[in-house]
C-alpha cells in the first residue's frame, strides 16, 4: 500500500465512523483515534 493510499483509507475510515456512529458527542474524537491508529499501524 503506498502512502497516498494510506492517507486516502484513514480519510475513509474517519469519514465512515462518523457517519454511521449514533453519538454527535465524541464520534469525532473517536474517529480521530481510529484514523490515527491506522496511520501509526500502516507507516511503521
Amino acid at each position: 500500500m503506498s502512502v497516498n493510499e494510506v492517507f486516502y483509507c484513514s480519510s475513509l475510515i474517519h469519514l465512515f465512523f462518523v457517519a454511521i456512529y449514533p453519538s454527535s458527542d465524541s464520534n469525532g474524537r473517536i474517529a480521530r483515534l481510529l484514523e490515527k491508529w491506522f496511520l501509526a499501524e500502516k507507516l511503521e
